[in-house]
């Protein structure tokens, strides 16, 4: 028998393409580690461009991506086959720099030590960078969505908006409430379109602003650090939301672009 007969077809089942939320390009760790699961551990094959490719996988089912890198915070999520694009099956994974990340020294960063109510370290405390001020708004709704929808379409844009990319709705002229935080999930080939990591839990007016969010957790020693890809001024004021153990904080800070801002110690408790 011939070696071509005794091949089997690869029926690709997805795809894994990993995104670095600080610079927007695939992750820099040469050691990072994907694996998927369901009942067994399974190692996808790494391609030259840095995506992942899962092959000849059930066609139902939900599977398990795991990501673990010295210079990420660890990832996982869960993938409904039923749910992919099956003429696009590409999962997108937005990677948040750990607090080991080799930041350059003109990086605009916060960081924090998160403390429980005894003075130890807060593992896995949330954390969100809100703008105040609409002047750092991104973007606006170029027409009305609806509550549900998964698709929206921009005008006004400044700057590059990217896979992994998070943002907040905002009223023009309106103070930011109860903060809908959502990721860009995909670029649609429709000029600037995209698709959402999630269906919006509230309808929008067109012109409503989008505003950049930056979020994080700590580590396992409470450390965190929050990094701003772009800036448009030389300071600017934050809104931080942090919560731990069903506890929630807040507090206004201001960052100085090209430096970083220590908060020290964070106590939640």
């Amino acid at each position: 028998m011939r070696l071509s007969e005794r091949m089997k077809p690869v029926c690709l089942s997805f795809v894994v393409r990993l995104i670095d939320t600080y610079t927007a390009g695939p992750p820099s760790d040469p050691d990072l580690k994907v694996s998927v699961s369901d009942t067994i551990c399974r190692q996808p094959v790494k391609k030259p461009d840095g995506l992942y490719v899962l092959t000849d996988l059930p066609p139902t089912g939900t599977y398990t991506v795991t990501v673990r890198s010295a210079r990420y915070l660890p990832e996982t999520i869960s993938v409904d086959m039923n749910a992919l694009n099956p003429i696009e099956p590409v999962v997108c994974v937005a990677l948040i720099p750990h607090p080991a990340y080799p930041f350059s020294n003109q990086a605009t960063l916060l960081r924090a030590a998160i403390k429980d109510a005894s003075g130890q370290p807060a593992a896995g405390a949330d954390m969100q960078a809100f703008f105040t001020d609409d002047l750092h708004a991104r973007a606006r709704l170029a027409q009305e969505v609806k509550e549900g929808s998964c698709t929206i379409r921009l005008s006004g844009l400044t700057g590059r908006i990217a896979e992994g990319d998070a943002f907040l709705f905002k009223e023009k002229h309106e103070e930011a409430g109860e903060a809908e935080v959502f990721r860009i999930a995909q670029l649609l080939d429709e000029p600037r379109s995209f698709v959402l990591d999630r269906p919006l839990q509230h309808s929008y007016h067109r012109g409503t602003l989008l505003l950049p969010v930056v979020t994080a957790h700590s580590d396992e020693r409470g450390e965190i650090v929050l990094p701003f890809r772009s800036c448009n001024a030389k300071q600017f004021d934050l809104r931080l939301e942090y919560s731990y153990r069903g506890q929630h904080f807040s507090q206004q800070v201001t960052v100085t672009e090209g430096k970083t801002t220590y908060l020290g110690s964070i106590y939640c408790g």
